[in-house]
């Protein structure tokens, strides 16, 4: 089984931007060769305009909660706590309080939850289409290569960019 991750394009306010579409479209004309047997995406309106784009309506799209961006602080850092947890934003064994984002090891955990359920339950399928936010790169690298979270030096997936795992 091949999983390719594919981050979503520009978007503004959550809808991709009409140079997000083209980039896209650029992307699909790479992937048009292969045959995906079912997409999955992050709910989110950008994720989603990307997959029907690649999708072209030749197979299911499903949403999945689990691809979801990782949730942050909607400001900057006012306490020693919402610091902290800045400072271990790539740490599995971090743990915040219930009252911050959720950790690394918490958005790690969703993500590690959603490959197995592909491999438990799509252990037939040859392509799976994966459309995602840059923030999933890090969990699929961990995951796929047993990448301890500390160790990524990454910065992100470019947009419109796509990524090839092989199960």
């Amino acid at each position: 089984m091949i999983i390719y991750l594919v981050r979503h394009g520009e978007y503004k306010r959550d809808k991709l931007t009409m140079f997000g579409r083209k980039q896209i479209k650029i992307l699909y004309k790479t992937l048009k060769h292969i045959s995906f047997d079912i997409c999955f995406c992050s709910p989110i309106k950008r994720c989603v305009q990307s997959a029907k784009i690649l999708c072209k309506n030749k197979i299911a799209i499903l949403t999945d909660a689990r691809l979801t961006e990782r949730q942050q602080l909607s400001h900057k850092p006012t306490s020693n706590e919402e610091l902290n947890w800045w400072e271990n934003y790539l740490n599995l064994e971090y743990r915040s309080s219930k009252n911050l984002p959720e950790d690394c090891s918490c958005f790690f955990d969703r993500i590690y939850n959603f490959l197995n359920f592909i491999k438990s339950r799509y252990n037939n399928a040859n392509n799976i289409l994966i459309v995602a936010h840059s923030s999933a790169v890090y969990a699929f690298l961990s995951y796929f290569y047993k990448i301890k979270s500390k160790e990524i030096i990454w910065n992100g997936l470019e947009l419109a960019s796509c990524l090839k795992f092989e199960i």
